[in-house]
């Protein structure tokens, strides 16, 4: 049982910020925020492209990833210095929690949306409806905690090719829920839950993005920047010529519309 607690360390987790060239950490900085922009904006990027489906989802994309390009950037600072602040406390686990937060989010966010939709079509007291939805609640995230958390020490034990493949599936398949459950939430409840979900998204991905790892990542550094240049130059061309669309749009993306509206000149 000890060795999911005695890995070997992973030279892909120490951190190289104290040590590492200024011109590979600006760029690196712009390159993991290029590819945060990109992941974070999934959610609000499908939103976008269902209310305004002549301009398609790339378009949408395109223009929500350049409208969090610069928070994007911004976060990914914040939490790398956060991240060493943090280090002291779980340096030997911090992939065992991150996999273990990871798999519950991506289980729990899908399961009290369903749950949440079946209650609302099938209970037309209101009242009882809340309670019922509370309890179930909480009784289904306390199994999925148990569950996530078995999963995370399962892969622990394991090598740590394994572990990080197992921290990957549940990174992305946690954005995956994050983007159907802002599409469900966002048509049920309003601009207020896909808000919540967007802000969601960005923190996660901002989070994942600054791992020391990515520090020392050099094709980061060479492709970030010119691939964030161009998402930017392409977002806000695209955005330039469609002030009206955007502006009867701008509920389903509340987060990025102040920058949207910006880029369409308004």
């Amino acid at each position: 049982m000890s060795e999911a607690h005695e890995q070997p360390s992973d030279p892909r987790d120490e951190d190289p910020a104290a040590g590492g060239e200024p011109l590979l950490r600006v760029g690196t900085t712009v390159g993991v925020a290029f590819v945060v922009a990109l992941l974070g904006s999934a959610p609000a990027a499908l939103r976008l492209a269902r209310a305004l489906p002549e301009v398609g989802l790339v378009s949408s994309w395109s223009m929500v990833g350049a409208a969090a390009l610069v928070p994007a950037v911004v976060l990914v600072s914040i939490f790398r210095g956060a991240r060493r602040g943090a280090r002291s406390f779980m340096v030997e686990r911090a992939r065992e929690h991150g996999t273990t937060l990871f798999f519950f989010c991506a289980l729990t966010l899908p399961s009290l949306v369903l749950f949440g939709t079946v209650l609302r079509a099938k209970t037309h007291h209101h009242a009882l409806a809340g309670v019922t939805y509370a309890i179930g609640a909480l009784l289904a995230m306390a199994a999925i905690a148990s569950v996530a958390a078995r999963l995370a020490r399962v892969v622990a034990a394991r090598s740590p090719t394994v572990s990080r493949a197992a921290f990957g599936v549940a990174f992305f398949t946690t954005l995956a829920s994050l983007a159907w459950a802002g599409a469900r939430a966002s048509h049920v409840a309003g601009p207020v839950a896909g808000a919540l979900l967007d802000v969601a998204a960005l923190l996660l991905a901002s989070g994942v993005g600054s791992r020391p790892g990515f520090l020392d990542t050099r094709a980061l550094a060479v492709l970030g920047p010119p691939l964030a240049a161009a998402m930017l130059a392409f977002g806000v061309t695209t955005a330039s010529g469609l002030g009206a669309p955007l502006a009867e749009a701008s509920a389903q993306v509340s987060v990025f519309a102040p920058m949207l509206e910006r880029f369409a000149g308004r």
